[in-house]
């Protein structure tokens, strides 16, 4: 017989096209001779899930199913014959076809792919990452050292005004009659004084604060 969906020839009495898997509507057909009556039978016996195959224990009190192999041909979940070129149960439509294993090869090179190039990816998108980490960091280096160039500059302007103050001027304080003091010296907080050339305190009596830094 044809299928009606796919006009592939099928084995009479199929419920499911062996090819396309379309379901096969019965037709009327004419009684069954005493040779395809036999052969039902047969199949039906041949059944591993039949109340009648000896796989199974029939004592009321014990329903234990023996673990023995299916027979080869037979659907293991109709027992419906296989038909040997699609690999199809020409009753249910189970399909028993082993996975090819050129595709499965070709499934695990694809999945090694997809997991190489999402490494490659994700070190690409790290590396670039560290490489902008490293400019920013470098940027923020130079423009530092240019603050510290320019603070050295100013330091470079002041340090020869710093060592006239520290060579030639001196503080009096006043009511202090002994002592001149260096800047900076703790006796000069929040007093009053004045502002001499080393020489001229010498010339007035003043000596050197032994206590001035």
């Amino acid at each position: 017989m044809k299928c009606s969906k796919c006009s592939q020839e099928i084995p009479d009495n199929s419920l499911f096209c062996t090819f396309c898997g379309e379901k096969i509507v019965p037709t009327q057909t004419p009684p069954a001779s005493a040779e395809t009556v036999a052969n039902t039978q047969q199949n039906f016996s041949n059944n591993p899930y039949s109340s009648s195959s000896p796989q199974y224990n029939t004592d009321p009190g014990n329903y234990t199913q023996k673990k023995e192999p299916a027979q080869s041909g037979i659907c293991t979940v109709c027992g419906g014959q296989i038909d040997p070129g699609t690999k199809r149960c020409t009753r249910c439509g189970k399909s028993y076809a082993k996975s090819s294993g050129l595709m499965i090869a070709l499934i695990a090179v694809s999945c090694v792919a997809v997991i190489l190039a999402g490494t490659t990816i994700f070190t690409s998108v790290k590396f670039k990452s560290a490489k902008e980490s490293i400019a920013s960091q470098q940027s923020t280096i130079a423009s530092q050292q240019s603050t510290i160039d320019g603070l050295n500059e100013t330091i470079n302007d002041y340090k020869p005004k710093a060592e006239f103050m520290d060579e030639y001027v001196v503080i009096v304080v006043e009511g202090d009659t002994k002592y001149y003091h260096k800047f900076g010296c703790p006796a000069i907080a929040d007093k009053t004084f004045w502002v001499f050339n080393v020489n001229y305190a010498v010339y007035q009596g003043y000596t050197a604060d032994p206590y001035c830094d």
